[in-house]
């Protein structure tokens, strides 16, 4: 399965992207992500964890094996519920990586439309 957002008229952001576990390391995943992008025909955001672990170094291989590039400009994903802080990641791209102008219209949209934080809110999370 995949969500994603069509967030502007040159990027679609991926919200969830996953497969039955059964699944799972058999290659149905990456010919599932790597259709979606050929079918949309436009740049590809993601949200991923930092690689501080085994899983989470695995998943990035994962999407640097289907093309997607990390971008690193600190990116904090705000907060799901009330109480929780922000969760600090990247986001990978494809096919490029993206300048820091790029990136910041990307992350605003994606704060904006997906997680619903006014531009008040924005700047108590990417502090």
């Amino acid at each position: 399965m995949i969500a994603a957002w069509e967030l502007s008229d040159d990027f679609l952001y991926i919200e969830h992207f996953a497969t039955l576990p059964e699944k799972r390391n058999h290659g149905f995943g990456g010919k599932m992500l790597d259709l979606f992008v050929e079918w949309n025909g436009k740049n590809v955001v993601l949200e991923v964890e930092l690689p501080e672990d085994a899983l989470t170094r695995r998943r990035i291989g994962f999407y640097e094996r289907h093309g997607f590039v990390w971008n690193d400009y600190p990116y904090m994903q705000p907060p799901m519920r009330k109480g929780q802080e922000p969760l600090p990641l990247r986001l990978m791209t494809k096919p490029t990586a993206l300048d820091v102008e790029t990136y910041e219209r990307y992350r605003s949209a994606i704060h904006q439309n997906v997680y619903r934080y006014t531009k008040e809110d924005l700047g108590r999370v990417n502090k």
